[in-house]
């Protein structure tokens, strides 16, 4: 029964242009800085997870362009998650609650850092949709890093999808040697000591700007 569900669930989403699809069980779902996900949805037992391969945009140089390619795939995950849910609700029968891509997100004098309520990251890697590398960030087996996942979680009883056990990162330490901030270089023990505490980076408006996150 749940194969066929999850199978339903998977060919919908499918349909919605995004480039692939995991099931991941909350029990498997392990974040160590997030809360828990009974905090957020008491009854729900899984995350449905989409991944998203980020267009070429973010290698202008121009801001207009990048981040306005940034807004653009915000928009279209924001339509894709809801419409996942309404799918889940609506022909499923079950209860569902999208996870923001990125925004809206809390910042205190406690958490100056953004740190999500839901990390899509942890969320990917437990519906087997890739492994964490050396920058922090999440290989896919198929599309490489270049990647941004949505989620759905919903009180469905689904399995996790198989986890990737092969080690994806080529240790190729270009993550260590070439990472920017916006105020300048940073200097490899700085950017090293950022890599041991989790910290992780991500483009935001081109190639030479980039904010750390969780």
């Amino acid at each position: 029964m749940s194969a066929a569900l999850k199978e339903k669930i998977k060919n919908y989403a499918m349909t919605l242009g995004i480039d692939d699809f995991g099931f991941a069980a909350v029990a498997d779902y392990q974040s160590p800085q997030g809360p828990k996900i009974e905090t957020i949805f008491p009854e729900a037992k899984s995350i449905v997870v989409a991944c998203v391969k980020e267009m070429s945009h973010v290698e202008s140089p121009n801001p207009q362009i990048a981040m306005n390619g940034r807004l653009d795939i915000m928009e279209y995950a924001r339509s894709t998650n809801y419409k996942i849910s309404r799918f889940l609700e609506k022909e499923c029968g079950a209860r569902a609650m999208s996870v923001p891509l990125s925004y809206p997100l809390e910042l205190t004098p406690q958490n100056s850092r953004s740190v999500a309520d839901v990390s899509l990251r942890h969320a990917a890697v437990a519906a087997g949709l890739g492994v964490f590398g050396r920058h922090n960030l999440v290989i896919h087996p198929r599309l490489g890093p270049r990647v941004l996942f949505i989620a759905v979680l919903t009180d469905l009883a689904l399995p996790s999808d198989p986890q990737v056990t092969e080690d994806l990162c080529t240790h190729c330490n270009l993550c260590s040697d070439t990472f920017h901030c916006a105020e300048g270089n940073i200097m490899d023990s700085d950017l090293r000591q950022f890599l041991n505490d989790k910290m992780a980076y991500r483009e935001t408006i081109g190639a030479d700007n980039r904010i750390p996150i969780r």
